[in-house]
């Protein structure tokens, strides 16, 4: 498990055995973002000043693979392909997890109001993946996980939603549905959804300005998920000069970029 620990202002990364006591920080991983393993397990790969790099778990310093201004999360399949999502706004790329010139994959859909395509997974065959194509103009009716391919640039809506998606063996999709994690069955073959699904959790950290709920599976036997539901949500407060807080503006939600007007006063 991939931990985050706050030292002098910035991000670094650790290892947490699932289960144990035993963790490690990874040297070189100042400011990381939005991290995912390797398929064996070795490397770490993540977002930081600007590239996405990765980095041995067993020691030594992160190798730059590419350029990735805002990167937005990122898959990484047996082959050696890693898809990834370089800036917050577009499509998804891949590139070699040795290095390389990205190439695009995918080009959001303006038709359906899409804006970004983000956290992409790769489902077991190493072929497909899942992300999720979102707007964030407000309209999140239009929000959804579609099936892509590195093969085609051929793509199906898979479910509604405004969160990443990963798939969990022996065949479940795991997603956000109403602030609620659920798992839903899901044909691996035929990438379709059956049947009902059932509520995981309802306590899952959202984070609605970038579209992420954090949770992970791991080959359908380990979910881990952070806690937190209604923790990113922020409350405008007047403050006097002296520091001393004055009141409140509105109720909590999901604010950025506050400005007050010229008179001061909105």
């Amino acid at each position: 498990m991939i931990a985050y620990s706050g030292q002098a202002n910035y991000y670094v990364l650790w290892t947490h055995e699932v289960g144990g006591h035993r963790t490690n920080s990874l040297d070189g991983t100042q400011g990381a973002t939005y991290p995912f393993w390797s398929p064996d397990g070795k490397f770490i790969a993540f977002f930081a000043d600007g590239k996405l790099k990765k980095v041995d778990v067993s020691g030594g310093q992160p190798q730059v693979l590419c350029d990735a201004p805002n990167g937005r999360g990122g898959t990484w399949n047996r082959d050696g392909v890693i898809v990834f999502t370089p800036d917050g706004f577009g499509g998804l790329f891949r590139v070699s997890s040795a290095g390389g010139s990205p190439v695009e994959m995918t080009k959001p859909d303006s038709s359906r109001f899409e804006t970004s395509h983000r956290w992409p997974v790769f489902l077991p065959d190493g072929k497909h993946l899942l992300y999720l194509a979102a707007n964030f103009s407000g309209q999140t009716e239009n929000n959804a996980v579609f099936l892509g391919s590195l093969d085609s640039q051929e793509r199906s809506l898979v479910v509604s939603t405004s969160a990443n998606a990963a798939y969990a063996e022996p065949g479940y999709l795991v997603y956000m549905r109403d602030n609620t994690l659920v798992a839903q069955p899901f044909d691996g073959r035929r990438f379709t959804l059956s049947g009902e699904p059932h509520t995981l959790s309802d306590e899952v950290l959202y984070a609605s300005l970038v579209g992420r709920a954090v949770f992970s599976v791991s080959n359908g036997e380990v979910l881990v998920t952070q806690t937190g539901k209604g923790a990113s949500l922020s409350q405008l407060t007047w403050f006097d000069r002296s520091g001393k807080a004055a009141g409140t503006v509105g109720v909590p939600g999901m604010y950025s970029n506050v400005r007050l007007s010229p008179d001061g006063q909105r």
